[in-house]
Parts: C-alpha cells; structure tokens; sequence
C-alpha cells in the first residue's frame, strides 16, 4: 500500500512535531534535576562520595558525570516515543485506505476486491472484507437463480435444474427435468405434465401425469391422473392419500410411499401444545393481577391507573391469543382425524419394490398386484380390492 504525498508530509510533520516536544521535555527534566542537586548542597556532597566510592569492572572505572547517562537514556525513550507515534499514525492511514476501498465496493463495484497485502491486524480486516463480498456476490448470484413469487406462478414451458416459490399456486405447462438439482415449493398447489430429478413442496395438492426419481411432499394430496400416469423411483408424501394408475415399475425400482401424519405434522401439533401450555399459565397469571386490582381499587381509581389499564389490555390480548390458539389446535386435530384415513388408490400396477409408510407401520409390495387401495385396517396396513 502507498501513501499519499498528504499523507506522507503528515507523518513527517507529526515526526518533527514529536521530536521538538520531546527535546524541550528533555530539557526540561534535565533543568529541574539540575537546579534541585544544586541548590542543595547535601545532595551535591552525596552524589560526589557516591561517584569517589563507586567503581565498575576490573578496571575500577569511575562514573565522573550522570547528565550523560541521563540524557542516553532520555534519547532512547524518545526514540521509542518517536517510532511508536509514526507506527500508530501510519496503521491509522492504513485503516483509512481499508475504509476508502469498503465504501467503494458499497456504492455498487461488487467485482472490486482489497488489492493490497498489509501486516497484522490489517491484513486479517482485508481478508476478512474480500470474503465477506465473495460470499455476497455468491448469495446475490443464488437468489437469481431463485424465481420468487407471491401471486400464482404460470410457467409456459420446461423448468431445468431452478428453484421456484410462490406463495399461491403454481403451474408449469410442460415440466420439469431438474436432473436432481430443481427445487419447487409452494404455499397451495404444484401442476406439471411430468416431474423428473426434483424436489417438490406443496401446502396442498401435486398432480401430475408422470413422476419419476422425484421427491414429493404434499399437505394434503398427490394425484397423478391419466392411463399412464405412475410414480417411479424416489419418494412421494401426502397427508390425505395418494391417486395414480401406476406405483413403481416392473424392474421392482425402489419407490417410498408415505401416507397419514408426518413429521411436519407431528412437530406442529408439538409447536401447537406447548403454545398453548405457555399461554393458558400466562393468561393465569394476568387474570391473577387483573382480579386482584380489582378488589384493591374502586372503579374510579383503577381506571385511571395506568398499571391497571396495561394488566387489563394485556388480559385482553392473551384472552384472544388464546382463542386463536385453541382454534389452530382444533384444526390440527381435524388434519390429523383426516391423516388416519389416509389411502392410496392405484388404478393400474402397485409393483413390486414398492415400500409404504403409515403412522409409523411398513408394508413393502413382494409382488405386484392390480387395481388395489392401502389403507390402515384394525391398526395394521391392508391391500383392498377397488
């Protein structure tokens, strides 16, 4: 890194600033010491029998005059003074050239980087900077390849190796070929002719007419419609049940199949019970407070106290805070009396390989069998004719 000609001439100056101060500091401690020796003729006696009686080294060498060793000393503390000034200013301008290039980077020149290698903490501050951007730019980069969207999301051609989310529907008018890489998640409904190599999430509904080495989640249902329409390979997870003409393939390709409560479900309806355990024991202790200002204080008085205003609004706040609660909770109930009636219906092949999973049983396909619906029966996972 090179400084400045400003930059330069300042160091410079608050050198010769530095020197000037320390000499006429200097001085003035030699002055001071020099003035109170002799104007004390006892000292002035002590230090000469001092230096009489006082011999260094074999050959009994005499120390005459101390100014010397005084102002020696004095000379290597202003050196030390000195450097650690200039050394101290010049990190200064260092850090001031780290911030120039920072703010140049923030106004927008995401392709510029710290040139310059410095020592110490400098250097650690300019790493530190360069990969901060890197990582930015990476993250930036990713979220363009996001395609977001809160309204439905219409896709009129093919979908590749990208990621989509829609807080509506969304609907992709061929299909996708991720290659394992397409990412797809929406708050409502997934529609697509095919899917193929990609991860699916959907609030509600997935249809289809073919799937294949796909890994689907639906909230609520998976139908895959048409005289061919199969799911092969991969997995597909649905709450309420699962439609398709054909599981699996003839070569026994390994297909999961997950119907009825899920691991989402079961760590909501845990998220939801221990919400409203935590607001029933606040809303005990409000109403507590509330009460109890109400017997100590007449109407006229309470309500012109602010405590009791703020005890009886906060009431009001968990009292509906906790009819919301009991209302979500309601509903988990009835998603998961709707999770145990789960089935999946399969109009054409259930082939072999095929392996499905309800409320925590298994039950894999040893063969393959047609037009069947699996569904729990006396607990355990039935095959029923249609």
């Amino acid at each position: 890194m090179k400084l400045t000609g400003r930059e330069k001439s300042s160091l410079i100056l608050e050198g010769v600033v530095t020197v000037i101060l320390l000499l006429l500091l200097n001085m003035a401690i030699i002055v001071i010491i020099q003035d109170a020796i002799q104007s004390n003729p006892g000292v002035t006696n002590g230090i000469f029998m001092i230096k009489q009686s006082l011999k260094i080294g074999p050959l009994q060498a005499q120390i005459w005059s101390y100014q010397r060793i005084l102002i020696a000393l004095l000379v290597i503390i202003d050196v030390w003074v000195v450097w650690w000034r200039l050394r101290r200013r010049y990190h200064l301008y260092q850090m001031d050239h780290i911030i120039a290039e920072l703010h140049y980077i923030a106004q927008g020149h995401l392709d510029h980087r710290i040139p310059f290698r410095l020592k110490g903490n400098q250097q650690h501050v300019i790493t530190s900077v360069n990969a901060l951007v890197d990582s930015a730019v990476r993250s930036m980069d990713d979220e363009r390849k996001i395609e977001k969207s809160k309204d439905e999301l219409i896709i009129e051609g093919n979908v590749e190796a990208a990621h989509l989310q829609s807080g509506k529907r969304i609907v992709i008018k061929n299909g996708v070929s991720g290659g394992g890489l397409a990412v797809i998640e929406s708050a409502d409904d997934i529609h697509g002719k095919f899917f193929e190599g990609a991860s699916l999430t959907a609030n509600k509904g997935i249809y289809a007419n073919y799937v294949m080495n796909s890994n689907l989640i639906a909230g609520k249902e998976i139908v895959i419609s048409g005289s061919k329409g199969a799911i092969i390979g991969g997995s597909a997870a649905a709450v309420n049940g699962i439609k398709a003409h054909h599981i699996g393939n003839r070569a026994g390709l390994l297909t999961n199949i997950s119907l009825g409560v899920s691991k989402a479900m079961l760590e909501k309806e845990e998220e939801a019970e221990l919400k409203l355990k935590k607001l029933q024991s606040e809303l005990v202790i409000f109403e507590e407070a509330y009460k109890k200002l109400q017997k100590q204080y007449p109407p006229e008085v309470r309500n012109g106290m602010d405590l009791y205003l703020k005890v009886e609004q906060a009431t009001y706040i968990k009292r509906k805070q906790m009819e919301q609660q009991v209302e979500r909770t309601k509903e988990l109930e009835e998603k998961r009396s709707k999770a145990n009636e789960a089935k999946m219906m399969v109009y054409g092949i259930l082939n072999a390989g095929t392996v499905v999973q309800m409320n925590g049983m298994q039950w894999t396909a040893a063969s393959s069998v047609r037009n069947v619906t699996v569904r729990l029966s006396n607990k355990e996972i039935g095959i029923f004719r249609n």
